[in-house]
């Protein structure tokens, strides 16, 4: 499931606990829309990990290593820029919002004290993680909005922050849940439906949940007792999202499959396994690490994919050029055999004619043999004596180059197929590694700085 404002909510408490106080050691993108800081406090260190990837947006501490491009990206040097030696000092959720607010303190380039903080805002394909100055000002975006891609909310530098706007909905954690129930049964959806319909800040995970043992109801067909019902689950979800001693972190698997996940037991899923984790940074780790993983390993596969498939294809073109320069050079034969007639009748023609029309005693027909005016008979005899020796030495290259072009074509194949059956990221390294000291690839950091779980800055 996507995090909903309850659940940030809840993952916010247990952030701000153990945040609060950290220094900024280091800042690093794994990949485009993806973060990582490397904090210390006084008593430890850890990685916390930040995301705007439509479909698993999160922000967490992470167990896990990361690799790090060559080259970090421009939002990567701006964060530096601004927030390395820094340090937090507080993490708040947006009530009712999917966004966290991570406020901070670091020394700007004059030496001042400066308050800036980092939205990190987790909405589907919307997501994204903003750096705003302390005066309210956008410093940048990791995903950048200009007018023409939204009319109602821009991100760029210099302009003023935004919280993204309001769906037209009751948020359900400044408004409350039980004075609103009365729109809930004036629709005639399915129960879930219904409270998904009529509030925001709340998931159909969570809908669902409420409405345990009354999925077959409308909201129209809700009673008395049933809102009554409602009503008490509802605080009870509300009160373990403040409360840390209430809150149990729950994850449902199906084998060995992550389905869902929630800050609350989920009775929903009759039959399927339940597993719990002592905070929720532990469960979006252990939920997210294998999906992001495999999403790497399948983007790595397909970015290693394409190039191999165009290095395929320059092969075949070249190949195909190949065989058509072979074909041409055919002609030296013909070349040789027009040197020796003209070497023969040298006496028949002389310097400035365009051309002569000889005895061929070879097919015992006359031949007409195109001349070079300004040459001499002597010398338009050697020019087809060298253009012979140019194609025969000509075959002989190219048809050592087309050898040399199958074996580097069947070469390239064996790579696809490799690539195909890589199941870890060391794989690709080793790949990518042997396209490197191969000279396809340029620039490729090798595995050895690749292992490094920080990049130098």
């Amino acid at each position: 499931m996507a995090l909903d404002a309850m659940t940030i909510a809840a993952l916010a408490q247990e952030l701000n606990e153990t945040l609060v106080g950290c220094r900024i050691d280091k800042i690093s993108m794994p990949s485009r829309d993806e973060v990582v800081f490397s904090l210390r406090s006084m008593q430890d260190r850890g990685t916390l990990f930040l995301s705007a990837r439509s479909g698993s947006a999160r922000v967490h501490w992470a167990n896990e290593s990361f690799e790090f491009p060559a080259t970090p990206p421009a939002f990567c040097m701006l964060l530096r820029k601004h927030l390395l030696g820094g340090r937090i000092l507080d993490v708040q959720a947006i009530p009712g919002e999917r966004v966290l607010q991570i406020q901070l303190e670091a020394i700007n380039e004059m030496g001042d004290r400066v308050h800036p903080s980092l939205y990190a805002e987790m909405m589907g394909r919307y997501s994204n993680l903003v750096l705003v100055s302390e005066e309210g000002l956008v410093l940048d975006a990791i995903k950048r909005i200009d007018e023409s891609q939204s009319d109602k909310r821009q991100l760029m530098p210099g302009i003023a922050f935004t919280l993204p706007p309001k769906p037209d909905k009751v948020n359900i954690l400044l408004d409350g849940f039980e004075a609103n129930l009365p729109l809930v049964q004036q629709r005639t959806e399915l129960l879930s439906e219904a409270i998904l319909a009529v509030f925001s800040g709340i998931s159909p995970l969570l809908c669902r949940e409420l409405t345990v043992g009354m999925e077959s109801l409308t909201g129209r067909d809700v009673t008395e007792t049933e809102a009554k019902l409602l009503v008490e689950r509802y605080a009870y979800l509300e009160q373990a999202m403040k409360d840390r001693a209430l809150r149990t972190w729950t994850m449902v698997l199906q084998g060995e499959k992550a389905v869902e996940y929630a800050f609350v037991p989920l009775k929903q899923y009759r039959g399927l396994e339940s597993k719990t984790f002592e905070s929720g940074s532990a469960l979006l780790d252990r939920y997210y690490a294998a999906r992001d993983r495999e999403l790497r390993m399948k983007n790595r596969s397909q970015d290693l994919t394409k190039q191999i498939r165009q290095l395929l294809e320059r092969n075949r073109r070249r190949q195909e050029s190949r065989i058509q320069d072979l074909a041409d050079t055919q002609r030296a034969d013909e070349k040789k055999m027009l040197g020796e007639l003209l070497t023969a009748n040298l006496h028949n023609f002389k310097k400035g004619d365009r051309q002569v029309t000889v005895l061929n005693y070879y097919t015992g027909e006359e031949q007409s043999i195109p001349l070079d005016v300004m040459r001499t008979p002597n010398e338009n005899a050697q020019h087809y004596f060298k253009e012979y020796r140019k194609l025969h030495t000509a075959a002989t290259v190219l048809q050592d180059l087309l050898r040399e072009g199958d074996e580097e074509y069947q070469y390239l194949q064996q790579v696809e197929y490799d690539i195909s059956q890589a199941s870890t990221e060391e794989d690709f390294w080793d790949i990518r590694e042997e396209l490197r000291q191969a000279g396809y690839l340029r620039g490729v950091k090798s595995k050895t700085r690749s292992k490094r779980r920080f990049d130098p800055y």
